[in-house]
Formats: C-alpha cells, structure tokens, sequence
C-alpha cells in the first residue's frame, strides 16, 4: 500500500507543478478547525484547532491543539482511550513555479494519554488506569499548488521521532489535503493520511480554514 501511495503522490505532484498559470499567491496566516476518524480502534474521534501565522516572506509559525477518543472490546475487556496533544511548528516555504510552494518544516510535539480498562470477563493487568506521556520532534518535506484561485492540493511527508521513558521510535506518515475556497477567505477541505514504517494507522477527516 505505501508504494502504491508513493507512486499516486509523485504522479499527482508532478503533473500539478507541471501548470505554470499565474494564480494569487498562498495565504500562510490562518486558523483551522478539523475532525476525523481512523482505520485503528483506539481512535474513533479526532479533533483540532491550529494557526499559523507570517512571521516574513519565507517562514511561518503555528501551533496546534488535539484531542482523540476511542473504545473498544478485546479479551474480554473494555478498554477506552483519551489523548490530549499541543503541537509547534515552523515552516519554511519558497516558490518553486507561479501557482506551487516547496514547504520544509521542523515540529514539536507532547501528547499526554488517559488508558483505561473495565474487565467484563478477562483481566485488565497493567493496562488499567495508565497515564503515559510522549515527546514527538518532526521533520517535514512537501509541495502546495494551487490548481485554480480557489482550489489547492497540499502532500507533504513527515519523519518525527518520538521519546518517552528511555526508549525512542521513528515513524514516517505521508498525507494529502484537497481544499476549496466556499467563501471569502473560507475554505472547506478533505485530508487523508497513511501511516508508515510498519506503523499501519491511516488517518482521515475533513476541515474548515479561516485566512485573516
């Protein structure tokens, strides 16, 4: 499935920067709103805000808050899941074509999880009640184009290692966003992103950004 992906994203990209029609330039200052789902049960709900705001003609700021939710059954056990997330990240974009921005970006993100367990007819062990905490450091490459003034495809590949106790792992994710301007300075917008590195968690939902 990731080759598969890998190939899809390069194809698109490639025919997208392959327009050279001058369209309006891309807005980095903006709040965004979003919830989805996944294909994993222990993430039924996802929601969050971010902003991102110019700080020159290259590089921009943002920060991000996250929730996620999810339940499910498994032997013999209910168990639940809640995580609370707040993420920073600084992105460096340049033109690349009239209508396409190469982005690279650096992320910092903490997620603090709530486990729980409820035993139906198994036992929960160590499960029950854990509340663990994770330090996430990203490093991000990808390309935005706009295909008319109002409608503009993003994918982007992310790397992010992440910490916690004395252990660390690294996990790659690649996504895809499609959005449509609605409104003045609103768009509405579909997201998609697929898990890597044997980490199998695709995720999807849709958006609403606000320019300012």
């Amino acid at each position: 499935m990731n080759k598969r992906f890998a190939l899809v994203v390069i194809s698109t990209l490639t025919l997208l920067v392959a327009s050279t029609r001058a369209i309006a330039e891309f807005s980095y200052d903006y709040v965004q709103a979003g919830i989805g789902t996944s294909n994993h049960t222990a993430y039924d709900g996802e929601y969050y805000v971010t902003t991102s705001k110019s700080v020159n003609k290259n590089i921009s700021v943002g920060g991000a808050i996250y929730y996620f939710y999810g339940d499910w059954n498994a032997s013999g056990n209910r168990k639940e899941q809640r995580v609370n997330m707040y993420g920073l990240e600084g992105v460096y974009h340049k033109q690349v074509a009239p209508d396409t921005d190469l982005l690279a970006s650096a992320q910092y993100s903490h997620s603090s999880f709530k486990l729980s367990c409820t035993p139906t007819t198994g036992v929960c062990g160590t499960y029950s009640d854990a509340t663990p905490g994770f330090d996430h450091y990203g490093l991000g490459i990808g390309l935005r184009h706009k295909i008319k003034d109002d409608i503009e495809v993003e994918g982007r590949y992310n790397r992010t290692k992440t910490r916690w106790t004395r252990a660390t792992s690294t996990t790659g994710q690649a996504s895809l966003s499609l959005m449509k301007e609605v409104f003045d300075k609103t768009s509405i917008g579909i997201e998609y992103a697929w898990g890597l590195d044997g980490v199998e968690i695709d995720h999807y939902g849709v958006f609403i950004r606000k320019d300012f």
